[in-house]
């Protein structure tokens, strides 16, 4: 029997996925979501969609535009712009909106939440620190930025600093 494992992921199927386990859960009362980078993109396009109410959310280093992070994809790959623009309309269809006009600063006044917290390390090679500030700026009443140096893009889960901010934050 031949098996064909599947070694990518975009961010409608994360969405679709997200959507499934809050739908299978049926929340009551609301909840808190703490997510890490791409997971950050995927929760608030998610929770942007549903009708669910949010205590707190946690966004350890998050994209805001994602635009950017495919013209990121085009420098790094050599991409031609006749290719960029195929490439562009195709995620258009994938995630059913325009790519240029998605970001997460929007995506979070579709939905209502008491507080966010981002932590972001200020020297991140995965995702620039700015993305965070944009994200604060935007929701300066109900966000909360906290900026670490040199703990790493993937190493900031393990940080016992993060872990314990993002504690005292939940619990409050």
């Amino acid at each position: 029997m031949l098996s064909i494992i599947q070694s990518y992921t975009n961010l409608a199927e994360c969405k679709n996925a997200f959507t499934n386990v809050i739908e299978f859960v049926k929340p009551k009362k609301p909840f808190s979501v703490l997510s890490h980078s791409f997971g950050s993109a995927v929760s608030a396009y998610t929770l942007s969609n549903l009708n669910y109410k949010i205590n707190k959310l946690v966004f350890l280093t998050s994209p805001n535009s994602i635009l950017e992070i495919f013209i990121d994809f085009k420098k790094l790959i050599g991409l031609p712009s006749t290719a960029f623009s195929y490439l562009l309309e195709k995620a258009d269809l994938l995630a059913n909106e325009k790519i240029k006009d998605f970001s997460i600063d929007e995506k979070l006044k579709n939905f209502t939440f008491s507080k966010l917290l981002l932590i972001h390390d200020e020297y991140d090679k995965i995702i620039p620190f700015k993305n965070s500030e944009e994200i604060k700026s935007l929701h300066e009443a109900d966000s909360v930025l906290i900026k670490h140096k040199k703990i790493g893009h993937y190493k900031m889960l393990w940080n016992q600093n993060v872990i314990d901010e993002t504690l005292l934050f939940l619990k409050k």
